[in-house]
């Protein structure tokens, strides 16, 4: 089980310059632990188009950020990190300001709001197998 706090706020606005000249592109951080146990990022990076596999060894949670012009929350492609690798996944909206983890309840592919108190209800993904 994983605990930790963290904040954020926008610091920059990066520009994307992707082969397609579309500005469409999914950032993600893989978060892992060291030999000390200290939560670190072991990855940052762009997935072009929609969705995509990032496969980092020893990550412990990926989390990715849904551009405008995407549903921002999670929707049945957010689950690959769960169904695929086992570890916990959350959808960032555009402007940053909510956040929803992806999991696995009752063999059912789901997501809930993460609240600052504690994390809202789970609700069943339409479409996710």
């Amino acid at each position: 089980m994983w605990e930790c706090t963290a904040t954020s706020r926008a610091t920059a606005k990066a520009k994307l310059n992707l082969p397609d000249g579309s500005q469409n592109g999914e950032k993600f951080l893989v978060l892992g632990k060291n030999a000390s146990g200290e939560v670190i990022v072991m990855r940052i990076g762009v997935l072009t188009g929609q969705g995509g596999s990032i496969s980092v060894r020893g990550a412990g949670a990926v989390a990715h950020v849904h551009y405008k012009g995407l549903v921002q929350r999670p929707d049945g492609a957010d689950h690959s990190a769960v169904k695929f690798k086992g570890i916990p996944s959350f959808v960032i909206g555009q402007k940053g300001r909510k956040v929803w983890e992806v999991g696995r309840q009752d063999g059912n592919y789901m997501y809930r709001t993460v609240h600052r108190s504690k994390p809202g209800n789970w609700k069943t993904f339409k479409g996710a197998h």
